[in-house]
C-alpha cells in the first residue's frame, strides 16, 4: 500500500456511478497552490480529483482506491455546496478505511458550516477555516512531527463533544509567493484540462482557470463570494491582486503545459489603470499564443477590449446581467443598464470578441415580467454574429450572500439553511428541490418555471455564425 503525508482529493457530487450523473469536476483554484505548498515544504502529496476519474473510467470505484492507499492526513475540500454530499461520503470512506488519519475539510461551504459539520460528522476531524495555505501547512507539520494540532490557527476541531475554533490569521495580501500552475500536481491533468461543469470532452480546447485576485469589491445581493460574504468567510477585508509580473509568468507556464485557452478569476479592469497597462505589457512581451477569457464584473470598455485583443489570438467575454430588468439588477448590486450593457455587446460584435451573456431567475423584486422581457432580449440578440444568450442557470442560493444572510431585508423566505439542508439539496433529482428559495413576488414552483421557460427560449435560438458550435451550459 502507498504511503503519503498528504492526500488530496475533490469529491464528486456523489458516489454513484451513472450516465446522467453531473459530477462537477472543476476544482477550487486554490487547490493547486495547496498542492504546492505542501511539496515547497517537502510532504509527499497524492492529488486525486475523484469526479474526473469517475468520468474517464465508468469502472472507477472511489472506495477501492481510498482503500488501495495510506495517509497521515485526507484532505477533502467542500467549498461548493453541490460537493456536499460527496465530500461526506468520501470523509466516511477515508475514516473507515484509515481510522487513525486525520480527516480535514475545507473551502468555503465547509468553513461556513464548520459548526454543525464537525457535531454532526464523526469522521471529519478538523476544518480548515478560509484561505487554507498558511494553516493547513502547519497542520500537516504537527501531523508528521507528531505533535499537538490543536493550536494551529485558522482551525475548527471537536474537544470533549465541544466544537472550538482558532482564529483565522490575517490573509495574506501579496499573494506572488502561492503557485498556481501546478498542474502536473494532479493526477491525469492533461485530462483535467478538457473538462466544463458538465463532464468531460477529450476534444475541447485545454483551458485552466488562473487564481489572479482574491476578494472582490463588490457586494451583489446573490454571491456568495463578494465583499462582505467573503470577508465572513476568510477575514479578507479588501481584494488582492497579484502582481502583473506574476500572473504573466503563469499565463506562460501554462502555455508551456499545452493550455490554449486561460480563464481569469477576475476582471482585470477593476485594477487600477496602472495594473492593467503593467499586465497588458507584461504579457505581450511573452509573445505567447493563447486566448483569455474572463468576466466582467459589470461591463467591458472598448479600450479595455481593444488592449485585451492585442496580447490574445481570440478573446472571450462573459457578461452576467442576471436581470433583463435594470431596476432589479441595480437593486442585487449589478451597477450597469441595458443600454450600457448593449453598447458593449456591440463593442465586441464590432471587435470580434466572443461574448457569453448569462441571466438568473430568483432576484428580489424579480416578477413574472422576466419573461417577456427576456424574451425582448433574445430578439435583440437575433442578429449578432459574436454573441450568446445563454440559457438562465437554476440559482442554488449560496448560504452566505446577503440574500441569505438578510433575507428579511430582500423579501426573501429560505428553504436551506443548514448544512444538511444542502447535503440533501446536492442529491435531489426533483427539479423543484434545487430551488432554495422564495421572494416576495416569486413562489419557489415560479422561479423553477420561469427559468424552464426561459430555458426553452434560448435553446430555440439559432447559434450565430461565429460561435459554432457552441455546447451549451444546461442546468435544468
Amino acid at each position: 500500500m502507498k504511503s503519503y503525508d498528504v492526500v488530496l482529493l475533490h469529491p464528486p457530487a456523489t458516489l454513484k456511478q451513472e450516465e446522467s450523473t453531473v459530477q462537477y469536476p472543476i476544482m477550487p483554484m486554490g487547490e493547486f497552490a495547496l498542492a504546492s505548498e505542501l511539496h515547497r515544504n517537502n510532504f509527499s502529496v497524492k492529488f486525486t480529483n475523484l469526479g474526473l476519474e469517475q468520468m474517464l473510467s465508468p469502472s472507477y470505484n472511489v472506495e477501492k482506491y481510498i482503500r488501495s492507499i495510506q495517509s497521515k492526513v485526507f484532505a477533502i475540500d467542500l467549498h461548493w455546496t453541490v460537493h456536499s454530499d460527496g465530500a461526506i461520503n468520501v470523509a466516511n470512506l477515508c475514516k473507515k478505511y484509515h481510522p487513525n488519519s486525520l480527516v480535514v475539510l475545507g473551502g468555503l461551504t465547509a468553513t461556513w458550516f464548520y459548526n454543525e459539520i464537525l457535531l454532526k460528522y464523526a469522521s471529519i476531524d478538523a476544518i480548515i477555516l478560509g484561505e487554507a495555505e498558511f494553516s493547513f501547512v502547519q497542520l500537516a507539520r504537527k501531523i508528521s512531527d507528531g505533535k499537538d494540532w490543536q493550536d494551529v490557527p485558522g482551525i475548527a476541531y471537536r474537544s470533549h463533544e465541544l466544537v472550538k475554533h482558532n482564529p483565522i490569521p490575517k490573509p495574506n495580501e501579496n499573494l506572488d509567493n502561492l503557485d498556481l500552475t501546478n498542474l502536473p500536481a494532479l493526477d491525469n491533468w492533461k485530462s483535467y484540462m478538457r473538462i466544463s461543469q458538465s463532464g468531460y470532452f477529450k476534444d475541447k480546447r485545454p483551458r485552466f482557470w488562473l487564481n489572479i485576485a482574491r476578494g472582490c469589491p463588490y457586494d451583489c445581493v446573490h454571491c456568495g463570494g463578494g465583499r462582505n460574504a467573503y470577508r465572513l468567510l476568510t477575514g479578507r477585508e479588501n481584494i488582492a491582486f497579484r502582481s502583473p509580473e506574476r500572473v504573466a509568468e503563469d499565463i506562460e507556464n501554462l502555455s508551456h503545459l499545452g493550455v490554449q485557452q486561460i480563464s481569469l478569476s477576475h476582471d482585470p479592469e477593476i485594477g487600477t489603470e496602472k495594473y492593467q497597462t503593467q499586465l497588458f505589457d507584461e504579457i505581450k512581451k511573452r509573445n505567447l499564443d493563447i486566448c483569455i477569457y474572463y468576466e466582467s464584473f459589470r461591463v467591458p470598455s472598448r479600450s479595455f477590449l481593444e488592449k485585451m485583443k492585442r496580447i490574445s489570438y481570440e478573446t472571450a467575454v462573459a457578461i452576467s446581467p442576471d436581470s433583463p430588468s435594470d431596476e432589479v439588477r441595480m437593486h442585487a448590486g449589478r451597477g450597469f443598464t441595458n443600454s450600457q450593457m448593449m453598447k458593449a455587446i456591440e463593442d465586441c460584435e464590432d471587435l470580434g470578441v466572443k461574448t457569453d451573456i448569462y441571466y438568473m431567475v430568483g432576484l428580489p423584486e424579480e416578477t413574472a415580467d422576466f419573461l417577456p422581457m427576456f424574451k425582448k432580449v433574445l430578439a435583440k440578440m437575433s442578429d449578432k454574429i459574436w454573441t450568446v444568450v445563454f440559457p438562465p442557470f437554476r440559482y442554488v442560493i449560496d448560504p452566505n450572500c446577503p440574500m441569505a444572510t438578510r433575507p428579511e431585508e430582500y423579501g426573501v423566505k429560505l428553504f436551506y439553511r443548514t448544512f444538511d439542508d444542502y447535503k440533501s439539496m446536492s442529491l435531489s433529482s426533483n427539479a423543484l428541490g434545487r430551488i432554495g428559495h422564495k421572494t416576495s413576488f416569486l413562489a419557489r414552483d415560479k422561479i423553477w418555471k420561469l427559468t424552464a421557460k426561459a430555458n426553452e427560449c434560448a435553446t430555440k435560438m439559432p447559434l450565430p455564425p461565429m460561435r459554432r458550435p457552441v455546447l451549451y451550459r444546461f442546468f435544468c
